[in-house]
C-alpha cells in the first residue's frame, strides 16, 4: 500500500510538472526585467553614450545612437531632444523592430518620475536590446543641464 501511494505521489509530482511546463511554453514565459537591470545615466553619459568609440583604447566604431522618447506625438511636440526618436510605449511592440540598427537607446520621459522610460526601457530589455540606457530626470534634466530642446511635431 505505501509504494502504491508513493508510486501515485511521483505521478502527481511529474505530471504537474509536465503540466507547467507544457503551460509555460504555450504562454511564452518572459523574463521578469526588474528596476535594478535598468542603467541609469544623467544628460552628460548619455551624450557620452552616443558619442564615445567602443572598443579596446577606444579604437572601435563611434557608436549609433538614439534618443527613444515613448511619450504620446503631443507630449513629444511640447518638446523633445533634438534628434529623438517618437515611439510611443503603446506602439513599441508594432515598431521595436527600426531600432535593431542602433548599438545605443537612451530612452527618456518627461521628468523625475520615469515610469513610462522605465516601462519602456523592460520592455525593450525583454525584447533582446543590450544596450539601452535610461536618462535619469528625462527631458527637465536634460534642459536643467543647458542642452538644447527641440519643439514641434515628429518629422
Amino acid at each position: 500500500m505505501t509504494s502504491t501511494i508513493r508510486n501515485l505521489s511521483g505521478s502527481c509530482v511529474r505530471m504537474v510538472l509536465l503540466g507547467a511546463a507544457v503551460l509555460c511554453c504555450g504562454t511564452g514565459c518572459k523574463p521578469r526585467i526588474d528596476d535594478t537591470k535598468i542603467v541609469w545615466v544623467d544628460p552628460a553619459q548619455a551624450q557620452a553614450a552616443m558619442t564615445q568609440r567602443q572598443g579596446a583604447f577606444g579604437m572601435g566604431p563611434t557608436p549609433d545612437g538614439v534618443f527613444l522618447d515613448p511619450r504620446t506625438p503631443a507630449r513629444f511636440a511640447e518638446g523633445h531632444i533634438p534628434g529623438a526618436l517618437n515611439i510611443p510605449l503603446s506602439e513599441l511592440n508594432d515598431r521595436f523592430t527600426t531600432l535593431r540598427d542602433y548599438t545605443v537607446i537612451v530612452v527618456y520621459d518627461t521628468d523625475y518620475a520615469d515610469e513610462l522610460s522605465k516601462a519602456t526601457t523592460k520592455a525593450l530589455m525583454a525584447k533582446g536590446f543590450k544596450n539601452v540606457r535610461t536618462l535619469r530626470g528625462g527631458l527637465r534634466a536634460w534642459e536643467r543641464d543647458g542642452n538644447k530642446v527641440d519643439r514641434g511635431a515628429a518629422p
